[in-house]
């Protein structure tokens, strides 16, 4: 402020004094600035220069529901009389300004390269996007980010939880009620946006939302609640019966080759329909009989080592002495592929008439083929599916006690102090490879025929011959020598 204006707002104020006003006049004189105000919320709110009190206590009457409700003003104002107010400070920011400014960045991490560590993929910048449009439909465009209070942050839980109607542009729009993991994905988004706008290179609000202590990710124990209630509702926990596990076999080979192997594949090394889908040729060892394969749901988790059973060997060889034809380049090196040589699973994502994806279609031919063979076998039931393979490994490697090998087999990280060091220190020597082949053996022992420990690596030789194209005789001979090695 120069010299001139503070002598100007003197006299504004010895002005003032003089100035008879009616008797509950609301509004304060804030004497270095020469203006009236009034805190509202803590807040000082300002509303016109001297000496024009009726100019002002009208402006201070339009606004004051607004600024006591946490909206902001200026919005409604430039929609209304025409009057605009300037922002003056990050605390006036709206909750729109805030997630539209979230989306944008959200929307550049969309474009890095898929091997980048920050890269965020189309269907989850789609659930980030649909989480923002149900907040901004719920509080509203208008209202303050800093001016929404702990309680209508556990409001607004609450209603996802249950469920609400709101109206979206010009229809009502019912939301149903989500379960524990959707008000999960719900949370982990906003607080999300909270902390990024908070973040002092982004600067776009001083502090982050005030949340309080219950608009928070759903507990451990909440979860293993929920999924206790789930079991006992449908009778059945996710995972195959050993009985079953040979019908289902039986069932696949009816299938092809192909569904055989992806399914063995979920039982020996805990795969997915996803990991089936992308496993190329050049991920398989046959000679040592494993697999290198990396897991991409949470980040690159390396799984370098993946033992195979002599049955999943066999039924690779057979899917490759069948290779199906493949017009386009980019799938030639994938192990399996639909009838018209593409991958069994692909994701196609439409866009809004912005360009900007709004929904991702998942298209899993494995899961459809598999809900194909467990109704026709009469078995399937509700949480039994092609992924219940990858819960029947987890379940059965337990009993081999190594904790440490099965975690590095399922792809899960250690994410626990020493635990997340020995995942960085720790390498795949001999040692490992061993524990490995125990963990593998004892889920095969579980799950298939009662073997001895040395037939799982006993054929490794003549599968890999097999694999090479030698055919039968040259497994033959393999064999033979490693009887005579042996």
């Amino acid at each position: 402020m120069t010299g001139n204006e503070k002598q100007k707002n003197e006299r504004l104020v010895l002005d003032w004094a003089k100035v008879r006003v009616p008797a509950g006049f609301p509004l304060a004189v804030h004497k270095s600035k020469a203006q009236f105000y009034k805190v509202i919320n803590g807040k000082p709110r300002y509303f016109g220069k001297l000496p024009d009190w009726r100019a002002a206590q009208a402006i201070y009457e339009s606004e004051r529901a607004d600024w006591a409700a946490g909206r902001n003003p200026r919005l409604a104002a430039e929609a209304g009389d025409g009057r605009v107010r300037v922002v003056t400070s990050k605390d006036d920011a709206t909750i729109e300004e805030i997630a539209q400014a979230f989306l944008v960045s959200m929307g550049k991490r969309r474009e890095l390269p898929p091997n980048h560590r920050r890269h965020l993929g189309d269907r989850s910048y789609v659930a980030c996007k649909r989480t923002i449009k149900r907040m901004l439909a719920h509080f509203g465009r208008r209202r303050l980010a800093l001016g929404i209070t702990p309680d209508d942050w556990l409001e607004y839980r609450a209603k996802i939880e249950t469920g609400q109607t709101l109206r979206v542009g010009d229809a009502d729009r019912v939301y149903p009620p989500l379960s524990i993991d959707g008000v999960r994905g719900y949370v982990v988004y906003i607080r999300q946006m909270s902390r990024w706008a908070s973040n002092p290179d982004v600067d776009k609000l001083p502090r982050g939302l005030r949340f309080g202590d219950n608009f928070d990710r759903p507990s451990k124990d909440e979860r293993r609640e929920s999924r206790r209630q789930r079991v006992k509702e449908r009778g059945c926990d996710k995972l195959h019966a050993k009985e079953h596990i040979p019908l289902i076999l039986k069932a696949c080979k009816g299938h092809g080759h192909q569904v055989h192997s992806m399914f063995l594949l979920s039982l020996n090394c805990a795969f997915t329909s996803g990991d089936c889908a992308r496993l190329e040729w050049g991920d398989i060892d046959f000679a040592e009989g494993y697999i290198d394969l990396s897991r991409t749901k949470r980040g690159s988790v390396a799984r370098p080592f993946l033992p195979l059973w002599n049955e999943t060997i066999e039924t690779l060889i057979k899917v490759k002495a069948s290779d199906i034809r493949c017009a386009d380049e980019q799938y030639r090196n994938l192990v399996f592929r639909t009838r018209c040589g593409m991958p069994w699973v692909r994701e196609r994502t439409k866009n809004d008439d912005k360009g900007d994806p709004s929904i991702v279609i998942r298209q899993d031919a494995v899961c459809i083929e598999f809900y194909r063979i467990l109704k026709a076998l009469g078995i399937k039931k509700h949480g039994i599916n092609f992924g219940t393979g990858r819960h029947t490994f987890r379940t059965s490697a337990g009993g081999s006690k190594d904790i440490e090998a099965v975690n590095f087999l399922m792809g899960h990280r250690q994410r626990e102090g020493g635990a997340e060091c020995a995942e960085w220190y720790t390498h795949i020597d001999e040692d490992a490879k061993s524990r490995m082949w125990v963990v593998v053996k004892h889920v095969y022992d579980r799950l298939m025929v009662q073997t001895t420990a040395a037939n799982v690596p006993a054929q490794r030789l003549g599968l890999a011959a097999r694999a090479a194209g030698g055919g039968e005789e040259a497994a033959a001979a393999a064999a033979a020598a490693i009887a005579i090695a042996g």
